[in-house]
């Protein structure tokens, strides 16, 4: 009896290992089992492999006959920007081989639309598949938001483009209002359909405070966003703007640039605005110390010696050290004030002459 237990165990785990094999074989020729490999490779920051696994997706996708759609949950990340716009610019394949199969699903347009967003220049390809998305799904909060923030990127890049061309004034441009209220409209229309969207109040806060200088409105939009979600850090740091710079309450300024550092620790942008709030409060220890946190956390480093990303960041740190160096003269530290000086002009070096 017990010879016969002992042969039939053996049998069932020869029989479930030579089931795994057959089902893995059968995996690696199922497209999807190639995407999901991908996405998994790319949140791990493994571009090379994510992008080969993408293209065995596409491979195996051109190879079928049946409808295919593609969900895609990347990870975006700024540690190898071109890698990882690669990866989404494969991922925009998958969808649209998905698409060319005339399959009308809402959320595969919605996550193209996300693709393209994240490539960082392809924002009216990304609003045309957020308004299919909306067009499938009119109840779709989340493709209005995306939508808008797609509208207010395009903003950015037409009248950015504009002023380097003809010098003209960004903030007046057609274009420039048009894109702007398109992009209130979409945040406006999914608050309407999701009362506790905080990013949508966050948005609607900033399109007030920056574009129309309604600071009481912005100041309600910011707090409902504070309401509708206590770990988000970005109303915190947006409340913080508007009594730093416009009420001139440094302590308010403090109280929220603090809770926002706290959500998120990360943000050079926040780290220099709460050492600003410090160094007006005349506290220049604790700016120091912010600045200090502004410049640990700024990624110089990781981009090649040329392009925006890699000059913005140059240009951020050059102002730390610039404002460390004016704290340190107020404590009348010499050594550190000749150390910050030191360092920014090392770094200044590396930024390319102004344009006339």
């Amino acid at each position: 009896m017990k010879k016969y237990i002992i042969l039939s165990i053996i049998l069932f785990v020869i029989l479930y290992v030579g089931f795994i094999w057959w089902k893995t074989l059968e995996n690696q020729k199922d497209p999807y089992f190639w995407f999901l490999r991908a996405q998994s490779s790319q949140k791990r920051g493994d571009y090379d492999e994510a992008i080969k696994h993408y293209d065995k997706t596409i491979e195996l996708i051109l190879e079928s006959t049946s409808p295919i759609i593609y969900l895609l949950n990347a990870n975006y990340t700024n540690n190898n920007l071109d890698k990882t716009i690669k990866c989404y610019e494969k991922a925009i394949v998958c969808y649209e081989i998905g698409i060319n199969f005339k399959i009308d699903d809402a959320e595969i347009y919605y996550n193209m639309g996300d693709a393209y967003y994240q490539t960082g220049n392809k924002y009216n390809e990304a609003i045309k598949c957020y308004e299919k998305a909306i067009q499938l799904k009119p109840d779709y909060a989340e493709a209005y938001y995306n939508m808008g923030r797609a509208y207010d990127e395009r903003t950015l890049d037409k009248a950015i483009s504009d002023y380097v061309k003809v010098k003209t004034d960004i903030i007046t441009g057609k274009d420039y209002i048009t894109n702007r209220e398109m992009a209130f409209k979409c945040y406006e229309k999914a608050i309407q359909l999701k009362s506790d969207y905080a990013e949508a109040y966050n948005s609607m806060g900033e399109y007030y405070y920056y574009y129309r200088s309604y600071y009481n409105k912005a100041i309600e939009c910011y707090e409902k966003a504070i309401e509708s979600k206590l770990d988000y850090a970005q109303p915190y740091y947006n409340m913080g703007n508007i009594y730093f710079s416009f009420k001139r309450n440094c302590d308010e300024a403090i109280k929220y640039y603090e809770k926002a550092v706290e959500l998120k620790t990360d943000d050079a942008n926040m780290y220099y605005r709460l050492g600003n709030a410090y160094y007006d409060k005349g506290n220049y220890e604790k700016a120091i110390e912010y600045y200090e946190k502004a410049i640990e956390v700024t990624p110089v480093e990781i981009y090649p010696d040329e392009g925006m990303k890699y000059y913005d960041s140059i240009e951020k740190v050059t102002t730390y050290y610039y404002c460390m160096e004016l704290a340190y003269e107020r404590l009348g530290n010499t050594d550190k004030v000749n150390e910050c000086n030191e360092k920014f002009k090392i770094l200044s070096s590396k930024l390319p002459p102004p344009q006339l």
